[in-house]
């Protein structure tokens, strides 16, 4: 079986009101107290209360994506003297739901081995430090986040435009400008298109450069093998017959690869791709734990990052 085309799979690559200086938004399940034991654990202190470094500048920007772990770009500006640094925070789950299980945090914790520095743990969170393996341009960083207005950036609260959506991804930011303390949100990034929605956005697309400065995770292996492309799901068999996996995660950036669009929609025909993968794989009592995987599967392979797939055959292949 020849192999010659190449599919990077990677982890990567898982919000409040504008207020005073004084207050974020008290109420249950706001940004406030679900970042709490997160910024605990890594170690830092609350924004709003201090201490703070005299004439010493702050900016801390959330990556809201609903799920763990979360993703936290810190800045602070001392006479202009920047310093960065990208921590992922996620809530401590010790225990395991069976028998031959893990738990969430345990699940985490080997998913980041390798691009994570120590993992400090409180009661209730658990957070690391990411490593790099290039110098990241966080004063360059610093400036572009500064152009875009995060200092008075408006609250979602605050703009007009309202699309009707449940759910979406969002940023959550806290700045400290050395005398106030200000927080904002905005969420439904990609879909809302006010100036600042935009602006937001292109904060969130700007911090993306640090990506491909991140420490390879330890756990990471290479596969080879085909991608079949069915109705319900994207399946992946390495060429020496081991096998097979799911392909879960942005599967939006496959169909980006091959042209078929919408990854939402459900495949007519079972098509076949070459692949070349680099992944973490949840092992199969994870995933059939966590992500009710069918025993006709070893394991899930979360992708991330997908270039360079071809046609398996020309001939279209049918389901089993």
């Amino acid at each position: 079986m020849r192999c010659r085309v190449a599919l990077i799979i990677l982890l990567i690559p898982c919000a409040n009101r504008a207020q005073d200086s004084t207050a974020l938004n008290p109420a249950p399940g706001s940004a406030l107290t679900y970042y709490k034991s997160r910024v605990e654990a890594a170690g830092l202190a609350d924004l709003r209360l201090g201490p703070h470094v005299r004439g010493e500048r702050e900016i801390r920007i959330w990556i809201d994506n609903s799920g763990d772990p979360q993703n936290l770009f810190r800045f602070t500006d001392r006479v202009g003297d920047v310093h960065g640094e990208y921590i992922r925070a996620w809530e401590r789950t010790d225990f395991p739901t069976h028998v031959d299980s893990t738990s969430l945090s345990e699940m985490i914790r080997l998913e980041e081995r390798g691009r994570c520095g120590e993992v400090r743990r409180t009661a209730d969170a658990e957070a690391c430090r990411m490593r790099f393996i290039g110098s990241p341009p966080w004063r360059a960083l610093y400036r572009t986040i500064d152009s875009l207005g995060v200092w008075t950036m408006e609250d979602e609260s605050r703009l007009s435009d309202r699309p009707v959506v449940l759910d979406g991804w969002g940023l959550h930011v806290e700045t400290w400008d050395g005398e106030h303390y200000r927080s904002w949100e905005i969420h439904m990034l990609g879909v809302r298109k006010s100036p600042a929605a935009e602006r937001a956005l292109a904060m969130a697309r700007a911090l993306a450069v640090l990506w491909p400065l991140v420490a390879r995770p330890s756990g990471e292996r290479r596969f080879r093998g085909r991608i079949e492309m069915r109705s319900d799901t994207l399946e992946f068999r390495s060429c020496d017959g081991s096998g097979p996996w799911v392909l879960e995660g942005d599967t939006r950036l496959l169909m980006a690869a091959t042209g078929r669009g919408d990854s939402t929609k459900p495949y007519r025909l079972t098509v076949a791709y070459f692949a070349e993968a680099r992944a973490i794989e949840r092992p199969a009592f994870v995933a059939r734990d966590w992500d009710n995987l069918s025993a006709r599967y070893v394991g899930i392979l979360p992708p991330d990052s997908i270039f360079h797939v071809r046609p398996w055959a020309l001939e279209l292949y049918r389901r089993d």
